[in-house]
């Protein structure tokens, strides 16, 4: 084998070698920007069904004794579907999502009251746990 026929050899395995480097590359960065992806759509999501159930919470607490028992009914149920949806996007082995799942569990406590207080103060226990959640993705 000649020098010549030596290097064609040599560029060729590189050739190939290069190929499989860069489709290997190619898996990752494909894998890599999936999961980001789907992180930002969780975060998003997550944060839009703690923020909705806050916020038909309190519109529970202050308007309760002012709407119809058809409204009435509606909105607890509202606040039911949320309730379960914050929890399920949540992950009861982590510990911060822990803490998050029993604030949102207190919920119920709360909303049978009409005082504002302890609807605020909870609103603000869960707001500050969804963001040390959050902040941790």
């Amino acid at each position: 084998m000649t020098w010549q026929e030596a290097g064609i050899v040599f560029t060729f395995l590189l050739g190939v070698w290069n190929l499989a480097a860069h489709a290997r590359d190619g898996k990752r960065t494909s894998f890599i920007n999936t999961v980001t992806s789907e992180r930002v759509k969780w975060i998003q999501n997550t944060r839009m069904a703690i923020a909705d159930l806050c916020g038909r919470a309190y519109y529970w607490v202050m308007t309760q004794e002012e709407i119809s028992r058809d409204e009435s009914n509606n909105v607890r149920k509202e606040i039911d579907r949320l309730t379960t949806l914050a929890k399920l996007q949540l992950n009861p082995n982590e510990e911060p999502s822990r803490r998050l799942i029993q604030l949102i569990d207190r919920m119920p406590n709360v909303t049978h009251s009409t005082q504002r207080g302890p609807m605020k103060s909870l609103m603000d226990e869960i707001t500050s746990a969804s963001q040390e959640v959050l902040k941790a993705e």
